[in-house]
């Protein structure tokens, strides 16, 4: 007994030196990995884990050893221990699997991934799993194959990146090409980048007021060439692909030049040591500068922003381009267009690697879901700051695609010559005939629209002498089709685009004779999902209470309420033209309350059934402007009833 306890005793006392000794090396690996000696400190941490001793810390370290580096590939193993075994690690671990799961081409598990994160960051991952249900790859694999790769001569064996083109005709991209490869392991290696100008037959250094020991990027010229603005680091630090994204500290900076001369170099107002402030961009007016922030209004790690460039040359306020561009992740890269389009980069869009390109159409006052530029200007690794000529379709970008186990994660520049114009349509239309009920008659002349989901017209047609009509649809979850023509109740359909495959709805409208009727049918597909058809209730001037006739339609209302109870509706109520916006909008939120209360009250249902919508005076069903008669007034001041599921 005296001797197994003896034994006992040994055993454990040899686990303890074992678990001491495997603690005290992660501790010196800890020390290189906090002063960015990834390679170094990986070493010591496979030899821990190989020995067995895989705490949360060694795989998390591990992992990020290999991502840092843009090894991703190299990352995932450690990643998914880390996930499977553990709870206690931070949800940004999730994002980094995701990105390094798409570097092996393992799409599907990677969008598992990515709706775990989004789940645990307390945002709904609706949009990037419509995406992923419609099959998003098939358009990546359409959009392929528009661009020519080109040879760009003036790369060196360092990073080389954010091309941009100056008024001169010549181009300006940031490197670190003075600085030895061979000194990227090692602690206190501080690399700075600097900003170069291809006029010759070799890049050269623009003047040493610009470049600083700090990192100096994406500099860009006004048309007149007399003012740039540029990014410039705030402290010096080893630098990765996280960095080149804007996530190190850094802030704008702007420039003037007379005689040749720099002047007046100042950071812009909006900078803040509280966040970083980094690639800017202008709009093809230069009344709007772009550029890319974690500031507060963020989304994710790092936003796309906008801020307007005032005539006496102050800046307004800056603003978010909002969750059609920026996600969770990072946006970076803003570049504009002559036509307004705009491209960035993204490693939370769905891509083909970590960060891909993307391009938002500017179409009638705001951008577009955007659309991955496809290969090979997309690869598996990362491919940031593109930029394009419209009228010679010659483009630059820079990508870390061509990594060796010597250099890694260092940036190249690609030249590139777009050969097919890009794919901005989901490749569906709608088309159909427009009848009157009562004669089976085609109906000419009826306006048809189709509306964004924020009520603002996208397009429309007029339907031919026969009643056909044909429409192509936008890229987008949502659309609402209205239907009108003087003499004819007013007739609305949503339809809910089904993939981007090349494909005709056919929606035939039925028209019945008379004014005021409001038919609101759900089309999804090439199924419809229920129809009601309602009158839309109407209210005296500047009044939100029922009228009698109203009470009648409401009571339809209630009706099909009752008779569908996993039914749920909007209200959408609107004004006359009088009157000023802000009362309007005030005034159309007191009728949809009031609608509601009554249902609510008068019909026992449940108020989570209906949600309502303030219009104010916007889509009047009589376009009279300022000169409507009563009539046509009293048509504008409605509540309309529209099925949501």
């Amino acid at each position: 007994m005296r001797r197994n306890q003896f034994l006992f005793f040994g055993i454990a006392l040899l686990c303890f030196y074992i678990g001491a000794s495997q603690m005290k090396k992660v501790k010196e690996a800890d020390k290189k990995f906090d002063k960015l000696a990834y390679i170094d400190a990986r070493e010591t941490y496979l030899q821990v884990a190989h020995n067995g001793y895989k705490s949360a810390n060694v795989l998390r370290k591990l992992g990020d050893s290999y991502y840092f580096e843009g090894e991703k590939e190299n990352a995932v193993e450690w990643y998914a221990e880390l996930i499977t075994k553990y709870t206690d690690y931070d949800d940004d671990y999730l994002f980094r699997y995701a990105q390094s799961l798409k570097t092996l081409k393992l799409y599907n598990k990677a969008y598992d991934v990515m709706r775990e994160y989004y789940h645990k960051k307390g945002i709904d991952p609706g949009s990037m799993l419509k995406k992923r249900e419609n099959n998003y790859m098939n358009l990546i694999e359409k959009q392929s194959d528009r661009f020519d790769l080109l040879h760009f001569e003036h790369n060196s064996i360092n990073s080389d990146f954010s091309p941009q083109f100056a008024p001169n005709g010549t181009l300006i991209f940031s490197s670190d090409r003075y600085i030895l490869p061979t000194d990227r392991n090692d602690i206190k290696y501080q690399p700075s980048a600097d900003i170069y100008e291809v006029s010759g037959t070799k890049p050269e250094k623009i003047s040493n007021v610009i470049n600083t020991k700090f990192d100096e990027s994406s500099m860009i010229y006004t048309k007149d060439g007399k003012t740039v603005y540029f990014s410039r680091s705030n402290k010096v630090s080893n630098r990765h692909s996280k960095d080149l994204i804007g996530t190190m500290s850094s802030a704008l900076y702007s420039a003037t030049i007379k005689n040749g001369q720099w002047k007046n170099i100042k950071k812009l107002p909006f900078n803040s040591s509280r966040y970083t402030v980094s690639h800017p961009a202008l709009s093809p007016d230069e009344k709007k500068l772009y550029f890319v922030s974690d500031m507060p209004g963020s989304i994710g790690r790092s936003d796309i922003f906008a801020v307007a460039i005032k005539e006496d040359g102050t800046f307004g306020k800056p603003h978010s381009l909002g969750n059609t561009i920026n996600t969770l992740g990072n946006e970076a890269f803003p570049f504009i267009a002559k036509n307004g389009d705009l491209y960035f980069a993204s490693d939370t869009h769905f891509g083909l690697g970590g960060l891909d390109l993307f391009v938002s159409k500017y179409y009638q006052g705001k951008y577009q879901e955007p659309i991955n530029l496809g290969k090979p200007i997309n690869s598996i690794h990362d491919d940031i700051s593109f930029i394009i000529d419209d009228n010679t379709k010659l483009g630059y970008f820079a990508s870390n695609r061509n990594f060796t186990d010597d250099i890694k994660n260092n940036f190249n520049i690609y030249k590139c010559k777009q050969q097919k114009d890009l794919i901005f349509n989901c490749g569906q239309y709608i088309h159909g005939r427009i009848t009157d009920s009562r004669t089976r008659k085609g109906v000419p002349s009826c306006i048809v629209k189709i509306l964004d989901k924020d009520f603002k017209e996208v397009d429309h047609t007029t339907s031919d002498k026969n009643g056909y009509y044909h429409l192509k649809l936008h890229c987008s979850d949502i659309h609402l089709i209205w239907v009108s023509k003087f003499s004819y109740y007013l007739t609305e359909k949503t339809i809910h685009t089904s993939g981007f495959s090349e494909k005709g709805i056919e929606l035939p409208i039925t028209l019945n004779q008379g004014d005021g009727l409001i038919k609101s049918t759900v089309f999804a597909g090439d199924a419809r999902n229920g129809i009601l058809e309602l009158s839309a209730i109407y209210f005296d001037v500047n009044a939100a209470k029922i009228r009698s006739d109203a009470a009648t339609e409401i009571q339809k209302v209630i009706t099909v309420l009752k008779s569908n109870p996993k039914l749920n509706i909007k209200i959408r109520s609107y004004t006359d033209n009088k009157g000023k916006d802000h009362h309007n909008k005030k005034l159309s939120k007191r009728r949809a309350i009031t609608t509601k209360k009554y249902i609510v009250e008068k019909g026992k249902i449940d108020p989570g059934r209906i949600v309502i919508e303030a219009m104010g005076r916007s889509n009047p069903l009589a376009n009279c402007g300022k000169n409507c008669s009563e009539k046509e007034d009293q048509f504008n001041r409605r509540s309309e009833f529209v099925i949501l599921k």
